[in-house]
């Protein structure tokens, strides 16, 4: 068959419980990519600060439909990636974050701050 759903309502319901989660636990910064990253912020109104990033592995931000700010500044304090599970391999392989929530389709991986992250980015 056909796949008729739009790109965004794919997952939809998962990023809403995983908002819901970092939301109730406290984090206010995180990166997910387009679809996922505006779920985020609309269901927090915004609350949760997102950079929007062309893939989780590399972090790029998108420079269209988010803070200016967020091309050139990294969030401060406990940070976020939600990673869809088919990229959970990426993790395993590094070190640092820890695994804080998941869902059937959607991991989401915990740092301490923005040079842990980058530290497991590999930068």
């Amino acid at each position: 068959g056909v796949n008729t759903q739009e790109p965004m309502t794919i997952g939809s319901s998962e990023i809403v419980t995983i908002s819901n989660w970092l939301k109730e636990s406290g984090y206010k910064n995180g990166y997910a990519t387009f679809w996922y990253s505006n779920i985020v912020t609309e269901h927090t109104n915004g609350e949760i600060e997102m950079w929007t990033v062309y893939e989780v592995d590399y972090l790029t931000p998108q420079l269209w439909l988010q803070e200016k700010s967020h091309a050139v500044e990294y969030p401060e304090g406990e940070v976020f990636i939600i990673m869809p599970a088919d990229k959970i391999v990426w993790y395993e392989d590094q070190a640092g974050g820890n695994l804080v929530f998941q869902t059937d389709n959607f991991r989401v991986i915990g740092f301490e701050d923005i040079s842990d992250l980058n530290a497991a980015m590999g930068r």
